[in-house]
Parts: structure tokens; sequence; C-alpha cells
């Protein structure tokens, strides 16, 4: 085997085991990839006071119907019907709403879409986050959900609350570690000032 071939074939294996790549040579593809960590919808409890009103709503149609003496007039059928038409109109409207709304975090940023014709998505880049914290009113905790509220840099949204969520401290947890490999990776960090 001539030399020159066995130099090149040492020098190959060296950069191999080295484990180091020539700096004309871009990372792996796979580092460079913004990966999703999570997605979640806010949970449907936090509309269960529109949904039992609705539900009360045509409850109370369907009663009035029935203790309606016979023959009932045409009108009242009506009314009786426009109003459960509403009433449901409503809880789907509001069920829509929530189903449309998304959270997900990713390995460089927090995105939020929600709209069901117009769709608006708003976006934080995590190396831009402050602060974490996480909220848990009663009724949630009933259900095992939680509020995430993420403090950032960031002008056009100072703060983002992530609502209604499942396991909202283990997010939290995965959240302040991307956060701070993202900081790493663009080597930014964060300093508070006392005023």
């Amino acid at each position: 085997m001539p030399k020159e071939i066995a130099l090149c074939l040492n020098l190959e294996q060296f950069w191999k085991t080295w484990n180091r790549n020539p700096v004309d040579t871009p990372p792996p593809a796979d580092q460079d990839q913004e990966q999703i960590i999570w997605t979640a919808h806010p949970s449907q409890i936090t509309n269960i006071g529109v949904y039992l009103g609705c539900l009360l709503v045509c409850a109370a149609m369907v009663a009035a119907y029935l203790l309606t003496p016979q023959p009932r007039p045409r009108y009242l059928l009506i009314c009786f019907g426009v109003i459960m038409g509403v009433a449901l109109i409503v809880f789907l409207a509001r069920w829509l709403k929530t189903n449309a709304r998304t959270y997900q975090v990713t390995s460089e940023r927090v995105k939020v879409s929600e709209g069901v014709f117009n769709r608006k998505t708003d976006e934080l880049e995590l190396y831009r986050v402050r602060d974490y914290k996480v909220t848990e009113p009663f009724w949630l905790r009933l259900f095992g959900l939680g509020n995430l509220v993420v403090s950032s840099m960031d002008v056009s949204s100072p703060s983002l609350e992530i609502r209604a969520i499942r396991d909202p401290n283990g997010r939290r947890e995965e959240l302040r570690k991307y956060v701070e490999l993202c900081r790493d990776k663009k080597r930014v960090r964060v300093t508070e000032f006392e005023s």
C-alpha cells in the first residue's frame, strides 16, 4: 500500500476517533434541526361553567316543553328550539375555540397558535425566556392541571401563559432544560439588575 493512502486512512481514522469536525464541515443535521419537545391543548375543564350553563338551558327548555299543556302553540316550539340552538352553538363555539388553541414547545421556541378560521401564531424564542412560574388553582388541581407562566425579555410578549395543561411542573422542568441548552448554544446570558 502506498504511503500517501496509508497516511490518508490514518488521518481519516484520527478525525473519527478525535470526534472533531473540521472548520469547513457543518455540524451534523440532527443537531441543527428544531425538534418538537411537547405539544398540548388547554383542557376543556376550563369551560365547565359554560358547558353546564348550556346544559342547564337545554334541560330547562325540554322541561318547559314537557310542562306546556296540549295543544302547544307553534311559536312556543320555535322559541324553545331557537333557545336550545343558541345554547348548542355557544357550547360548540367554546369547545372549538379551546380545542383550536395549541401550545408547542420546540428545542428553540415556544409557539402558541389559536383561531378556528383565522389562525394566529405567537412565538417566543427560548433564549429570551427570563423566568417560569407554575400556578395551580384549586379547581384545576382537582383534575391534575395547572398553568405555566413564562416571563421573557421579548417586547411583543413579555409574559406568556400556557393554561390548563397536564403535569405543569414536569413541563416547566423540560422547558427549563431546553432554555439552558438554547442559551448555551447561542451564548446568551441573562443578567438581572436591581434598582
